[in-house]
C-alpha cells in the first residue's frame, strides 16, 4: 500500500512490514493567477518568491521526505535542472520591500485554493499563509474538491492555487504545457517571450550539453519571474508484508512488475 509521509517512521519500525521508495514524480508549487492584479505585477511574485522558507513547507508538509525546490521545477539532479539554489531561506525584508515598490506597503488580501483531499497540499498551504503573513499578505484558504479546482483554474478564477506538476520524461512535455502561451495547463495564461523563445530553441537543439544549458536558462526565468513559486519535490513510499517478494518501488506509479510478485510463506 502507498503511504503518507507522516507515518514513515512508524512504519520502519515494525519488523513485519518492508518499505520501498524515498524518490517522487510530483514538484509541488503555489501558482500565481498571472492574468489577474496584484500577481500580474512580477514585483508581487518576487515578493511571494521571497517570502517562501521551502525547506520548512517540506518539513511540515510532507514531514521531511523529499526534496526542497530552490530554484526552477527541476529537481537539481534532472536533466536540464539548475543546480544550485536562487532562494535560500526566507528574505523577508527584501519581500516587504518589493511590495512596497509595487504599491502594497501593507499587503493585500488574497484567497489560496486547495484541494481538500490532499492532506500533505493542504499543510503546504496552511505553511504558506503563515509565511505570506510575515510581509502582509492575509491568505485565506479556500479548501475544494479537485472537480472545483480544475474548473476554477481552467476559468481563471483563483488568486493562489497549491498544487503539483508531475514529472515528465522529458521537460519540454511540462516547460511546454505549463508555461508556454496557449499551453493546456498554463493557468493565468502567463507569457514571457524570453521564455518561449528558449523552449522553442531546446526543441531542435540535438546536443544534449547545449539543449541542458537552454532549459537551465528556461529555469532561471521561471525561478526568477515565472508564475509559479516551486516548494518541494515529494518522496513517495510503499509498505508491504515481509513475505511479500519481487516488489520494487515505482514512482511513476505503473506497477506493472505486479504480475511478478509472490509469496514467501
Amino acid at each position: 500500500m502507498a503511504a503518507g509521509p507522516e507515518f514513515i517512521d512508524a512504519l520502519k519500525a515494525d519488523e513485519a512490514l518492508k518499505w520501498y521508495g524515498g524518490s517522487g514524480s510530483l514538484s509541488l508549487h503555489l501558482r500565481l493567477n498571472t492574468s489577474k492584479a496584484p500577481y500580474d505585477d512580477v514585483r508581487v511574485r518576487q515578493a511571494i518568491f521571497l517570502a517562501l522558507d521551502r525547506q520548512e513547507i517540506l518539513n511540515v508538509a510532507n514531514s521531511g521526505y523529499g526534496t526542497a525546490l530552490n530554484a526552477g521545477y527541476l529537481p537539481p539532479d534532472r536533466f536540464g535542472a539548475l543546480t544550485q539554489p536562487v532562494y535560500g531561506g526566507a528574505d523577508i525584508e527584501k519581500a516587504k520591500a518589493l511590495l512596497a515598490e509595487a504599491g502594497h506597503p501593507d499587503g493585500f488580501e488574497a484567497t489560496l485554493m486547495v484541494i481538500a483531499t490532499s492532506a500533505f497540499q493542504v499543510r503546504s498551504a496552511e505553511v504558506e499563509q503563515q509565511q505570506l503573513a510575515k510581509i502582509g499578505i492575509k491568505v485565506t484558504i479556500e479548501s475544494v474538491e479537485a472537480s472545483i479546482a480544475d474548473t476554477k483554474t481552467k476559468s481563471g478564477e483563483f488568486d493562489m492555487y497549491q498544487s503539483g506538476f508531475g514529472l515528465t520524461y522529458d521537460p519540454d512535455e511540462r516547460f511546454s504545457a505549463s508555461f508556454l502561451k496557449g499551453g493546456g495547463l498554463n493557468y493565468g495564461n502567463w507569457h514571457d517571450a524570453e521564455y518561449e523563445a528558449l523552449i522553442v530553441q531546446a526543441r531542435s537543439e540535438l546536443d544534449r550539453e547545449k539543449r541542458a544549458a537552454l532549459y537551465q536558462q528556461a529555469e532561471t526565468i521561471l525561478a526568477d519571474r515565472g508564475p509559479v513559486a516551486m516548494t518541494f519535490l515529494n518522496a513517495d513510499f510503499d509498505v508491504v508484508k515481509k513475505d511479500v517478494m519481487g516488489y520494487k518501488g515505482d514512482p511513476t506509479p505503473t506497477y506493472r512488475f505486479y504480475r511478478h510478485l509472490w509469496l514467501d510463506r
